[in-house]
Formats: C-alpha cells, sequence, structure tokens
C-alpha cells in the first residue's frame, strides 16, 4: 500500500514547517536539494539536526561509538 526509498549518505541540514507542508533542505555528496513533504518525522536521535532546530532538551548523555553510524526511519 505504501511504499519508500531509503536515500543513503544524505543529510538533513533543515526544516520549515507551514500550513500546507514541511519543506527540507538535505545534502548528498556536497549537493544541497529542498524538498517538501507532507509530514516528517524526526528520529535522528539526540544529536540530531531536527531536535536542536526545535530547541528540545535531551536528558541523559550521548555516546559516541567509533566506526557506527546509525540513522532509522519508521513509516506508519
Amino acid at each position: 500500500k505504501f511504499s519508500c526509498s531509503v536515500e543513503m549518505g544524505t543529510e538533513l541540514c533543515s526544516f520549515e514547517q507551514s500550513e500546507e507542508c514541511v519543506a527540507a533542505v538535505l545534502a548528498k555528496n556536497g549537493t544541497f536539494k529542498s524538498f517538501n513533504t507532507k509530514w516528517a518525522i524526526g528520529a535522528d536521535g539526540a544529536t540530531g539536526v531536527v531536535r536542536k532546530q526545535l530547541w528540545l532538551t535531551f536528558f541523559g548523555e550521548t555516546r559516541a561509538i567509533p566506526g557506527l553510524s546509525l540513522s532509522l526511519e519508521i513509516f506508519v
């Protein structure tokens, strides 16, 4: 019923929400691209762009693990 594509190596740089859509700026291989969608899910973790841009507080600690990079998206 639903489908999506996964864009490896793509970074969310910023986003803005309006009544019509969420406008995001993505970067991949040094190229920036604007993208509009009806909604967005912030699942980029404690050090991610979404939490910082929304000024959400993070209680706890983060740990850097050398060589580990994880990005998750969940669609319901």
